[in-house]
């Protein structure tokens, strides 16, 4: 339809974008890949343009710890994604975890992968057989966190944003894990909610637990951790509209995406919505953040 290419035309002419070409490829792809759930887009897009920042701790080779996918670490490397592909195309909405679900693609996903040695595991078979099919891992298992199926030493780097779901009893033998198969001096990068998390969300409840930084300073330290930087990603504003979104809605806009697909017209509207909310949120995620923080970046080094 012609109307509709005239549409994003206008719409991409007037697009606002980063200085930077390395997080303007980011925030495209994030949106690209998420374009059904702006809130994801901003919560990874923001948690990205924080870890941009400290690249230099990110050193191969580097473990994915509970990988998903694998959309995430392969954007964030500079991966570009086929624009025909997103994050649903294995959704099964009739599952209770409605991304664990494997549909193979007869279509390369990544057009142009990250040079960077990744690994990754994940408990999720078919989560990991998605993540393979990207060819941007060096190799995907079948594992639980809490038992690493590599040998000591291995990694320079370990990165994980799924500490959240990982209850307290449990978090010693992940970090020993962690730790064996940690070089020595390498890295461990992670996500985790503040004490301030809950206060931050609109309708103030979720699964996660916040653990403040006393707690993350004397537990790193008691696992042979020195603790480098926290670094804040998500405030109260941003968490707000994370916490609300669109995924109310995630089941209609599946069926929308389902008739789009069928009409043909799947990569047009895609490209249009895109544009949209990368116009609309992109000022809301340059502000500076305010005081209230939720969410953090924490990385510490492996010590003797």
């Amino acid at each position: 339809m012609k109307e509709m290419e005239d549409l994003y035309k206008v719409l991409s002419e007037n697009t606002n974008h980063f200085p930077n070409v390395y997080l303007d490829q980011l925030y495209n792809e994030y949106f690209n890949m998420n374009w059904l759930r702006p809130e994801t887009a901003l919560y990874y897009f923001s948690l990205a343009k924080t870890m941009h920042k400290y690249m230099i701790y990110f050193e191969e080779p580097v473990l994915d710890l509970g990988c998903g996918d694998g959309t995430f670490l392969t954007i964030f490397f500079g991966g570009i994604f086929d624009k025909n592909t997103d994050c649903y195309r294995t959704v099964d909405l009739n599952k209770k975890d409605i991304y664990d679900n494997f549909v193979p693609s007869e279509t390369k996903l990544v057009l142009y992968k990250p040079n960077e040695k990744l690994y990754g595991i994940d408990i999720r078979e078919s989560v990991v057989k998605t993540a393979r099919e990207l060819k941007s891992y060096v190799e995907v298992k079948v594992a639980d966190i809490k038992k690493i199926p590599y040998e000591d030493n291995f990694f320079k780097t370990v990165y994980c944003n799924i500490i959240n779901d990982i209850k307290d009893k449990d978090l010693p033998k992940v970090f020993k894990e962690i730790y064996r198969v940690l070089d020595t001096n390498g890295f461990v990068i992670f996500t985790t909610p503040t004490e301030d998390f809950l206060d931050c969300l609109y309708y103030g409840k979720s699964i996660w637990k916040p653990r403040p930084l006393a707690f993350w300073e004397k537990f790193l330290k008691e696992f042979n951790f020195e603790f480098v930087k926290i670094e804040p990603f998500m405030d109260k504003r941003l968490l707000r509209f994370w916490d609300t979104g669109f995924r109310p809605y995630f089941k209609e806009l599946m069926e929308f995406r389902k008739i789009l697909q069928y009409k043909d017209l799947l990569l047009k509207v895609k490209s249009l919505y895109v544009e949209i909310f990368k116009n609309y949120l992109f000022d809301y995620i340059n502000k500076p953040l305010g005081k209230d923080i939720g969410f953090a970046l924490i990385i510490a080094r492996k010590i003797q």
